[in-house]
């Protein structure tokens, strides 16, 4: 329900996914870059890495926190 305002807060457009074999949802955002890229760009790499998992939490974690 909150898919818009989450993306906005993020900055960028995530996947969602729900399948009904599963009880579980999930929500995913991909970027270039991996452990096949060269090593000299591993920094650049996890910094992107650990930049989007900040702002996931930040948008994340108050509506978590608000689930009854």
């Amino acid at each position: 329900a909150q898919r818009d305002a989450i993306e906005a807060e993020f900055g960028a457009p995530l996947e969602w996914k729900e399948e009904e074999s599963q009880m579980g949802r999930g929500i995913f955002f991909r970027q270039d870059g991996g452990y096949r890229s060269e090593p000299e760009h591993w920094g650049a790499i996890q910094d992107a890495m650990i930049d989007a998992m900040l702002r996931l939490d930040r948008v994340m974690r108050p509506r978590v926190r608000d689930i009854p």
